[in-house]
């Protein structure tokens, strides 16, 4: 998956399967290791009941090492992306009152 800006707009190119723990590193990259980011990722999952049911709904089960481009996508639809990277400048804000 990578975040892309085009003409002000965010979007995610999902590029087909991706492996569970590659994703569990992206979303939790605080863990040192693959399998303690993959188990926090399942947690996460099995903790969040619409999540959880949504990608049961996409074939998802408790061993699933591949995640489909739909699985990918409902993950990120629900929890957003992996990384935000955010440009601004203080003071420069404006409010719309008039």
């Amino acid at each position: 998956m990578n975040l892309e800006n085009e003409n002000g707009e965010i979007t995610w190119d999902i590029k087909g399967f991706k492996a569970f723990s590659d994703l569990a590193m992206t979303f939790f990259p605080e863990y040192s290791n693959i399998d303690a980011a993959s188990k926090r990722m399942r947690a996460e999952i099995e903790n969040d009941e619409s999540l959880f049911n949504a990608l049961k709904q996409a074939h998802y089960t408790h061993n699933t090492t591949r995640l489909s481009p739909n699985q990918q996508y409902i993950l990120i639809s629900l929890w957003g992306p992996s990384h935000i990277h955010l440009h601004f400048r203080f003071g420069t804000q404006e409010t719309g009152e008039e």
